[in-house]
C-alpha cells in the first residue's frame, strides 16, 4: 500500500529544518517500512508559492526542480485530476486550505493512508499516521 506525504512532512523528508516539527518516531518508521512513498503534486505548487512569496526561503534550494528531488528520495509523484479536485472543492469540511483539501481528496481516492502532523488533517481523514 501507498503512503501520501503531506507537503510538511515531504519538506521535512528533504530537510529537517525546513519545517518547524519532527517527524515521531511511528512516522519515521512509516516512511522507512518500504511502503511506496507518494507526494501530490499539488505539494510542489504549495512550496513554489510559499518560497516564492517569502515564506518558506528553506524550501528555495529545492523548489525549481521538486519532481527530480522527489524521484532522488524514492518519493512517487501522484498526479491531479479532475476527479480529485472536485472532490476536494465539493468535501463537506470546513477547513478552508485548498492544499490540504486537495491532499485529503488524493488519499480518499486512491485509498492510500496519509501521514501527515496536521490535526484538521487528522481529525477529518481517519486512514493517518
Amino acid at each position: 500500500m501507498a503512503i501520501l506525504v503531506d507537503t510538511g512532512v515531504f519538506a521535512a523528508i528533504l530537510d529537517d529544518g525546513a519545517v518547524g516539527f519532527r517527524l515521531s518516531a511511528m512516522q519515521v518508521d512509516a516512511l522507512s517500512s518500504g511502503e511506496r512513498i507518494v507526494v501530490s503534486a499539488i505539494s510542489f505548487y504549495e512550496i513554489g508559492q510559499k518560497v516564492r512569496i517569502g515564506k518558506w526561503a528553506e524550501m528555495a534550494a529545492y523548489a525549481a526542480d521538486l519532481e527530480a528531488v522527489a524521484r532522488a528520495a524514492n518519493i512517487s509523484v501522484h498526479s491531479l485530476n479532475g476527479s480529485i479536485l472536485s472532490s476536494a472543492a465539493l468535501m463537506d469540511w470546513d477547513h478552508r486550505d485548498p492544499f490540504d483539501r486537495i491532499i485529503v481528496a488524493t488519499a480518499r481516492d486512491r485509498d492510500m493512508t496519509l501521514l501527515t502532523t496536521d490535526d484538521h488533517m487528522k481529525s477529518f481523514y481517519g486512514k493517518t499516521i
